[in-house]
């Protein structure tokens, strides 16, 4: 498994360019991430939801490791 780089993430999450992360810009993520964690899209995330994505994610990074 790689290592994820720092400032390839930073960068990412940096939608605008300007070198610092602002309020919209973690705003933005937190909503991407909390709209995939939402499974089934009532606006609230429950612990079944909570440990399904975990269980995606870790299945995830797996899978990526056996290619």
């Amino acid at each position: 498994m790689s290592t994820p780089d720092p400032a390839k993430r930073f960068a990412k999450l940096d939608r605008n360019g300007s070198g610092m992360l602002d309020k919209s810009e973690i705003d933005a993520m937190l909503s991407r991430r909390f709209k995939r964690l939402d499974a089934n899209g009532d606006g609230v995330a429950s612990s079944t939801e909570r440990a399904s994505a975990r269980a995606k994610s870790i299945n995830a990074v797996g899978d990526e490791t056996e290619s």
